[in-house]
């Protein structure tokens, strides 16, 4: 199947919808379309409807999104300290995969990814 469109040559680019189709479906890292959103469209789009928003931060008012979201990671890690056998699932809605994890699960599984 690949060897119809392999080896790319300069002239493959950019990717065409129809070998755009083959590669994707391919060991191919990234084929990407040049009217793809995530390569033409404008980074404040992207972060606004794709992302989310732009992400809060820190200010004076104590009753802004940052500090209302910084509470609630700070509960969460308290609420480890003093109970991390706590079901995940008991505290907020997670993947079945982690329908039997703990707090400290939680926290030994993604230790390596902050550091």
């Amino acid at each position: 199947m690949y060897t119809s469109v392999l080896p790319l040559t300069a002239d493959d680019y950019p990717l065409s919808s129809g070998l755009y189709d083959i590669l994707k479906e391919s060991d191919c890292v990234s084929p990407t379309l040049q009217t793809d959103f995530r390569i033409k469209g404008r980074i404040p789009d992207f972060i606004n409807y794709v992302m989310g928003g732009y992400p809060s931060h820190p200010g004076d008012d104590v009753n802004g999104e940052y500090w209302y979201y910084f509470r609630k990671v700070l509960d969460l890690q308290l609420e480890r300290r003093s109970n991390g056998g706590s079901l995940l699932s008991n505290i907020f809605e997670v993947p079945d995969l982690w329908t039997d994890k703990t707090l400290d699960d939680a926290a030994i599984a993604v230790h390596n990814e902050v550091n």
